[in-house]
Order: C-alpha cells, then structure tokens, then sequence
C-alpha cells in the first residue's frame, strides 16, 4: 500500500499543480484557443492563436519538468540501493529535469527582460498596432 501511495503521488501533485499553475493570470481553459473573429482576423488573429497556445503549454511543460523530477527522485530511493546502474539513471534524470526547468524559467526570464526593456507588456495588443478593418 505504501508504495502504491508514493508512485501515485508525483503523478497526483503534477496534475495539481499543472491546473493551479494554469489558473494564474486569469487564463481560462475554455476560451484559451478561442479567436474573436469579429475583431481578429488574418495574420493578427494566427497571432492571437500562437499566443493562446503557448500560454496554455507553459504550465504544463514546468509541471511535466517537475513531475519529472520528483518521479526520479522516487526511482532513487526505489531502486538506488538494489542497482547502481539504477541509480545512475535516476541521478541522470534528474539532472535532465533540473536542466529542463532551468531553461524554461531562463528564457522565461530573458523574454520577461528584453519586453520590460522594450516596452513591450504581455497580453494585449502590439503598441501602435492598427488591426486592419479599422481607422
């Protein structure tokens, strides 16, 4: 029963913390792929799809990294005393985690960085960008 409990619950927490980390910033699953065709149409409306998209895969990619992580982590403690072999593996995944999350956070960072130099904020639209249709 223990064991059940420990393999189950990376993967409870992950599912948990991906729909908290989804919930952030007013993002809503059930128009997050959803284009106003009234207003967005054409390259302005891909655009707007692009960004619907990767603001959903963000949260899921980091909770996928941690799950990750936390699932060697219990592949270490599982298997690390029985087989060295075993236990490499698990040290290497987790290092594939931990450099996983690094470089999502790290070019979440840089982005974050060069809009806040440039002026430009998240969300929204383009400054002095003109959708076509209007005047």
């Amino acid at each position: 029963m223990k064991k059940i409990l420990l393999a189950t619950l990376p993967v409870v927490g992950g599912i948990f913390f991906g729909f908290a980390t989804s919930n952030i910033n007013g993002f809503d699953p059930n128009t997050a792929f959803a284009i106003n065709a009234g207003s967005r149409t054409g390259i302005s409306g891909l655009f707007n799809l692009v960004q619907n998209v990767i603001a959903a895969l963000v949260p899921i990619l980091v909770s996928l990294a941690v799950l990750a992580f936390f699932w060697y982590i219990v592949l270490f403690i599982w298997k690390g005393n029985e087989n060295p072999e075993k236990k490499n593996q698990a040290v290497k995944g987790m290092g594939y985690a931990i450099l996983a999350l690094f470089v999502m956070v790290s070019i979440w960072g840089i982005i974050a960085f060069f809009g806040t130099t440039l002026g430009i904020g998240q969300g929204g639209d383009m400054p002095g960008f003109i959708p076509p249709g209007t005047k």
